[in-house]
Formats: structure tokens, sequence, C-alpha cells
């Protein structure tokens, strides 16, 4: 952190005045004279104080010692923040300056500094907003509260404000840019701040097109869970079922009255082509003929979990099922309370299958697996007890996914045919119905679930998180495949872990060349009817 003089060329004019003046103080008036030091700041980065030859004087009323406005120019590095999170803000620069004006002579007692925030390479975003307005608040905060006997430049106040500005930059994406309170949501770096006016709600689907997920990735997952929540919207056990609930927002009560009007507006466009792109989501949203198709999807968005469509390369074959989505172990509440457990047992755990109906997929994947027996949710005798049902091999979670009347799924193609002959081609991948099959993590605490010859029995939920789930169609049959292939350090097991470090630690800017294989993933665009010269996520 450098303190650097005003550049004005009439200072160097001022110097005799100064020191005509300095002769009407005695010793006591006059402050301490800085000299250049070098001092570590919290371990971050150095801080040089230059005040050499230069007078802060107390104020008195009866003699103020003026002195032209100052300019404090702090040289932040930020290398102390992850690289993920920095690109993720976009943060391109290796250092953060921070220019503070304020009036010498009146150092106590005057205004607040004035405070501005730039980065040379970095564009303005709502990360740099982010940090203006935190710099702005912590000093009218702690500005008038200093001690009387405080000189410009002591660590007592600009270290400790480093330090406070250092430890808001570490969770940028914790708070709320407008109202400067915690975000409220699940989504690392994603969350939603619940104030009505908060602009961060309307620009949080476009930071996730461009930061995080990335629209390709985003576009596909976005189908598949609008496809999910449409099947508990249209299920006869909507009011148990589709939870969170659209007809339960005060804003979406204004646009739908009764959920056939939301049924509507999942229909008639592609849900791929609106997530494309975001000018393409924003022509969707400004049209007022889609708006309210609009608004349902981004309200949709932010209450699934992050969920990313695994690419060839990470995908487990022996699912025999091209259709895979990994949950990656991501900050909430649940994944939070399932790391405590797992802590508890020192890591210990081990993998299992869950079935259930696809109308239920929307409400599991947005609150968890929950226990059922003994509540109107149960669909199936519990001839074991009560607690969540696990498979100890797919075709036992198989038989819980599969059991309704046929011909009681409705078709996955919601858009008619689409004129992107690549989008058509899958949205219509479960034409004839489908089934979801989810590889749950289990924490090993034999307390809280009980071992049976076919399956577990769970009556904890805070032990599980779902990590993969598998989409099938209803025509398909899973593989024979045994729980041994997800042990520990099976490859099957090595690839789902794979993925989820990717997802979580990848740089999502290079994704796609980072997963690319030239043998594996074209040989599975050829087992999905898909150009081959076209890499698909």
């Amino acid at each position: 952190m450098t303190f650097l003089e005003a550049e004005d060329d009439d200072q160097n004019d001022d110097e005799t005045s100064f020191e005509e003046e300095r002769d009407n103080f005695s010793d006591d008036d006059l402050g301490a004279i800085k000299r250049p030091r070098r001092t570590e700041v919290s371990g971050y980065l150095t801080m040089e104080l230059e005040m050499a030859n230069q007078l802060i004087v107390p104020y008195k009323e009866s003699m103020v010692f003026e002195v032209d406005d100052y300019h404090l120019l702090i040289t932040l590095p930020l290398d102390f923040i992850n690289k993920r999170f920095r690109e993720w803000w976009g943060l391109l620069d290796p250092c953060l300056r921070i220019r503070l004006t304020f009036n010498l002579a009146k150092y106590r007692l005057g205004d607040v500094p004035e405070a501005t925030a730039s980065m040379p390479y970095t564009k303005r975003n709502i990360a740099m907003g982010a940090i203006e307005t935190f710099i702005k608040d912590d000093l009218t905060k702690y500005w008038s509260v200093r001690s009387e006997d405080e000189q410009i430049g002591d660590d007592s106040f600009f270290a400790a404000f480093i330090d406070r500005l250092v430890a808001r930059m570490k969770e940028l994406g914790n708070y709320c840019v407008q109202c400067t309170i915690q975000h409220l949501g699940a989504h690392p770096l994603l969350s939603v701040c619940d104030h009505p006016l908060c602009y961060f709600q309307r620009d949080r689907l476009r930071q996730t097109f461009e930061y995080s997920m990335g629209p390709r990735l985003w576009a596909d997952s976005a189908q598949l869970l609008n496809f999910l929540f449409s099947q508990a919207n249209g299920c006869h056990r909507r009011a148990l079922i589709c939870k969170p609930d659209p007809l339960d927002d005060m804003n979406l009560k204004e646009e739908f009255r009764d959920y056939g009007e939301i049924s509507a507006a999942l229909l008639g466009y592609c849900t791929r082509c609106v997530f494309s792109t975001w000018a393409n989501y924003e022509k969707f949203r400004d049209d007022p003929l889609t708006k309210k198709n609009a608004d349902l999807l981004y309200w949709l968005s932010d209450r699934f979990p992050v969920i990313c469509r695994l690419p060839p390369r990470f995908r487990v074959t022996s699912m025999s099922t091209i259709h895979q989505y990994v949950l990656p172990p991501v900050p909430s509440e649940k994944e939070s309370r399932f790391q405590a457990n797992l802590a508890v047992v020192n890591g210990n755990k081990f993998y299992a299958f869950h079935g259930s109906p696809v109308e239920n997929w929307y409400k599991i994947l947005c609150e968890g697996l929950i226990v059922c027996s003994g509540t109107n949710l149960q669909l199936v005798g519990a001839a074991l007890g009560s607690g969540i049902y696990l498979g100890k091999e797919p075709h036992t979670s198989e038989g819980y996914a599969r059991g309704h009347i046929g011909g009681y799924y409705q078709t996955n193609d919601l858009a008619g045919r689409c004129q992107n002959d690549e989008h058509y081609s899958r949205n219509n991948h479960i034409r004839g119905g489908t089934y979801c099959l989810a590889l749950v993590e289990v924490a090993n605490d034999p307390s809280k679930y009980q071992d049976h010859q076919w399956c577990y029995v769970v009556q904890d939920p805070d032990i599980l998180q779902i990590r993969v789930l598998f989409i099938y169609e209803s025509c398909s049959a899973t593989s024979a495949l045994p729980i041994d292939n997800f042990l520990a350090n099976h490859p099957d097991m090595l690839k789902v872990q794979e993925a989820m470090n990717f997802f979580i630690h990848g740089d999502f800017h290079e994704r796609l060349a980072a997963v690319y294989d030239s043998e594996l993933d074209e040989k599975a665009l050829d087992e999905e009817n898909l150009p081959s010269h076209r890499l698909q996520y």
C-alpha cells in the first residue's frame, strides 16, 4: 500500500510557507513527521508510508493549518483471491487501486474521504461496484471513530481498513451488491439477494451464463430441469410434489392464475434455443408475448441446484445411458450438514442408488431426499421399516422408478419440431417416456441406517447427498451393474469424482478444450446421432 503525495505542481511552491507557519506552533502542537518505512499488513501486502517532511497539525479552532487536498493511492495485490474466483467476477488485473481524497489539515475532523476503485484492464461490472460500495460504507462507519491521536498512515486505521477489505473481497460473491446483506441461496457465487429492489436478482442469470456454467451447458441442464418441473406441475399429486411452487410466489401470482397457465408457459418454444445465449434470453424476456414464459424460466433457474450435464469423457459408460448429470458438492445448507456427518465418520462413505417416479424429481432435486414413510408422500409400502430406501444395485432402484401405468409419462418434445436439428434430436431422446436413477453418496454411520440384503434403509436424510442423475428412456433397461463398481478406487467411481472436481474447480472458459478427447467424444456424439464435427459441452 503506497501513500503518494498529490501531484499538483503548486504543492512544492507552498513548502516555504509551510516552514514559516511551522514556526508559529510549538512542538506539542505539531503532529509527528512521517518518514519512509515499510510495514507488513496481514501477510498479504507491504504498506509503504512515504510522508517525509509533511506536517500533520492537530486541529484547533484558533489555528487551522491549511494544506491542499491530498490523494492517497493504495495498491492492493489480488493474489490472495482464488484464480477461479477472480475469473468468475471478471477481475483481470493483478492489483486493485484505491484512491482516497481528503484534506490533511482536517484529517481528524474533516469529511469522509472521497473514494474510487479502479482496475485498468477490468471492465466496470458488479464486482467493482461491490468493492466501491464496501469501501465507502467502511470509511463512513469507521472514519469518525478513529482515535484522536492517530496520524495519517497509522497502521491502527489504514491497516485495519485493508484487513476488512481483504476479508470482504474473499467472499465477494456472498453479499448483495446493492443491499450489503448476505445472500440467501445455495449456489456458490450465484446466490440471490431476497431484497425486492436488488438488481442482482435480475443480473444473476447473465452472470451464470458468462462466468459459471456457460450458455451451452446451462441450456442443456435447463431443458432437463424444466422438463422435470413440467412432470410435477401436471401430476395429480401436484399439491404435494410441486415444491417450491411458482403459484406461491407473490410476483408470479400476478402472471399465472393456476397450474394450467403455468403448463402453457412451458410450451411452444425450445428451452435450449432460449438459453443458448444471453442475447436470446433477453429477446425472449423483452417480447411482450413471451415475457411471462421468461419470468417463469428465470424463477425456476434460481430454485434448482447446480446440475451439469457430463461431457463424454466423464460419463460412466457401464450405466448404459449417455444422459448423465452431476450435482457437484457446492456450498449449501444441505451440503454443510452432509459434510458434518461425513466428518464424524472420518470421511468413511459408500454409494448406493435411489429410484423414484419422474414427477418426484423436481421436489427431490430442489429439497433433497426426505423420509416419506408414514406421510402423504409415501407411494409404496415400507416393508423394512421407515426410511429412505437405497438399492445396492441399479436394478433394485429401477423398479421404484418405473412403477407407473404404461403411457403415463409425457413426451419431452415440448416445443414441437425445433428448427435447430441438433436441439430437436436432443429434445426427443426421451420421446417414449423416461425414468430417473440417482447415485447417492452416503456417510457411513451405521447408527443412522439399516443394512439389508438388497437395500439400505436410511433414517437420517442428512447422511445422504445425490451426486449423479442418470436419465433413461422407458423402453431401455439399465445394465446389471453391481454396487462394487462404485467403491472408492473403482474406475467408474474415479470418473464420478473427477467430474465433480472439474465442475467445482475447472476453468469454465476453457472447459471444452480441457475435456475434449477425440476418440471418446466423437464416439459419444455418434451414439447421440449428432454432427461429429461439433463438440457438445
